[in-house]
């Protein structure tokens, strides 16, 4: 079966139901179809290496759910794979946000009632995912990933490819050095940027003066290449620039434009604006990071830069559904709205 290294012998889950997991997720991914034969109890034995009776308890279970027949003299087939159950699929997340709850939704939204979906969160600690892995996948079909972890990228590597590619899919990031078989739908966040915000050059020209609110050093979970893209961006169109570190030590001033990363920082920049009787969009500009439907009415319209996180959650909702896994960037745009 070509499948040992999904016997995990430190899992709190039975071997026997780990084989039973494994046999009905290459099932689900199409590896076994109806009539297949499927190897031997010795042959699957071997190949994990079990005790016979730990198979043969594993087929007796399949064989109860009707998933295999035994023919006498000629061995085991796939005989219903209709009753298997629900299909499972495990999203794991960095964080809890508003922009992640809408991928969430979306994504859900794309299946039916046969397939159930779990979330977690890993708030960029790497060693909740060794131990997810450690637990034991079998049960899940398909795992959905935003590898974003506050860890070096030799240990984010090394975690990936824990993952079965046939499994996992990317979301949002990519690993440099991860090598193609993995799947993925994410962001280039340093041209993202740099090629989004080129959108708005003309509204832009306007102002004095083009701030970056990025998030504070305690708040872990932003790429820094948005940094390195926006700089870029500045620099070749010849504009003056400040990157700032949270909010706090940042003054507002007539004829500044600013683009805003986290939502606490956009509400906070906007009462700053009141307070100092700036009218936005006219004495001092915003644009905001990732769309959400309360910024399409903000203030009669915030300007955003944003993935397309709803052409994300169905793209990745059509891999899993067609079983066609593939690398792909997702689409990065400026919407203009009338904060700028």
């Amino acid at each position: 079966m070509n499948t040992t290294e999904t016997i995990n012998n430190y899992s709190r889950v039975p071997k026997y139901k780990q084989v039973v997991d494994s046999i009905i997720a290459d099932i689900h991914i199409g590896k076994f179809k109806k009539g297949q034969k499927i190897p031997s109890i010795n042959e699957t034995s071997f190949e994990y290496l079990l005790s016979r009776d730990t198979v043969e308890k594993a087929y007796n279970e399949l064989r109860d759910k009707g998933v295999i027949v035994s023919v006498r003299g000629k061995g085991f087939y796939i005989n219903n794979t209709q009753c298997i159950g629900k299909k499972r699929i495990l999203v794991v997340f960095n964080k809890i946000s508003t922009y992640k709850k809408f991928i969430f939704s979306k994504f859900a939204e794309a299946f039916g009632d046969n397939t159930i979906i779990d979330l977690l969160i890993h708030n960029g600690d790497i060693s909740i995912m060794n131990e997810v892995i450690d637990d034991g996948l079998n049960h899940f079909h398909h795992i959905v990933l935003i590898p974003q972890f506050d860890a070096p990228q030799s240990e984010i590597l090394k975690l990936i490819k824990r993952f079965s590619p046939e499994k996992l899919i990317l979301m949002d990031y990519f690993i440099e050095g991860l090598n193609t078989s993995y799947a993925g739908v994410y962001q280039d966040f340093e041209w993202d940027i740099y090629n989004a915000l080129s959108e708005a050059t003309l509204h832009l020209k306007k102002y004095e003066k083009f701030n970056l609110i990025f998030p504070d050093k305690t708040k872990s979970g932003y790429c820094d290449k948005i940094i390195t893209g926006f700089r870029n961006y500045c620099f070749h169109n010849k504009l003056k620039f400040n990157v700032e570190y949270g909010l706090e030590n940042c003054e507002v001033e007539r004829r500044n434009a600013y683009l805003v990363i986290l939502e606490e920082d956009l509400i906070e920049l906007i009462k700053k604006m009141k307070d100092k009787n700036l009218i936005l969009g006219v004495d001092a500009g915003v644009i905001s990071y990732n769309d959400s439907p309360i910024k399409e009415i903000l203030c009669g319209g915030i300007d955003v830069v944003s993935t397309d996180y709803i052409m994300m959650s169905k793209e990745i909702a059509r891999m899993i559904k067609e079983n066609d896994l593939q690398r792909q960037i997702n689409k990065f745009s400026y919407i203009k709205r009338k904060s700028l």
